[in-house]
């Protein structure tokens, strides 16, 4: 299976939302369930990423992911969260299969990629800020 097609899986998806679901289970704001349109939207959205030719590089990938699924509203709660979780996976899958990418960048920091979707959220980061930031942060 190549990259592209475990990162659109649904099923990949689908336990990815179920794993963040788990993980905040016993906090006040739950995940919770998505129907079958919010999946279909946020597979579509992620989709347009690998697909459209305008996200060429790694840097315009990852930011895309996050800034695209925080701004979306594709889910009716948990899209900060989801785009936190979907942009590290990311992130991961695409260093593991590419030796080139582990040597240029550096483990990703949750903690800052949580931030840059707040901010994102709150509507004080853009989309070319959200790029130059994940630049930032991942570059050795």
């Amino acid at each position: 299976m190549n990259i592209i097609s475990l990162i659109l899986d649904k099923e990949f998806l689908l336990l990815l939302i179920e794993k963040l679901r788990e993980k905040y289970s016993t906090t006040e704001e739950l995940i919770p369930q998505y129907s079958e349109r919010e999946i279909e939207e946020l597979l579509k959205c992620i989709e347009r990423i690998y697909s459209s030719g305008y996200y060429d590089s790694f840097e315009e990938r990852i930011s895309g992911i996050l800034f695209n699924i925080t701004r979306g509203h594709y889910l009716n709660n948990g899209n900060k969260r989801v785009a936190t979780m979907f942009t590290l996976i990311a992130f991961n899958i695409e260093i593991d299969v590419d030796a080139g990418l582990k040597a240029k960048y550096k483990k990703m920091d949750v903690n800052i990629i949580k931030d840059l979707a707040l901010k994102i959220a709150e509507g004080s980061m853009d989309k070319e800020e959200t790029l130059r930031q994940i630049t930032l942060h991942l570059t050795k």
